[in-house]
């Protein structure tokens, strides 16, 4: 049962995966913040924000499953 199930989702499987990987990957060239001021690091998250969403610009005062972190 277990095997079947699998095989009749893999394709759904290895695509959530694939995300995973990618976003785990995003960001990682960004440089760190000239200094760490709250200023310099919002800038900084914001940036590995986006990075994770496919590139999309983030609104910060916005939820961010309605931005689509969540697929």
């Amino acid at each position: 049962m277990k095997k079947a199930t699998i095989k009749l989702y893999e394709e759904e499987i290895n695509t959530i995966y694939e995300k995973v990987e990618g976003s785990a990957k995003s960001g990682i060239d960004v440089p760190l913040p000239r200094s760490w001021t709250a200023e310099d690091v919002e800038s900084w998250l914001m940036i590995h924000a986006a990075a994770a969403n496919a590139g999309k610009a983030v609104d910060c005062h916005t939820d961010l499953f309605a931005q689509g972190f969540d697929r």
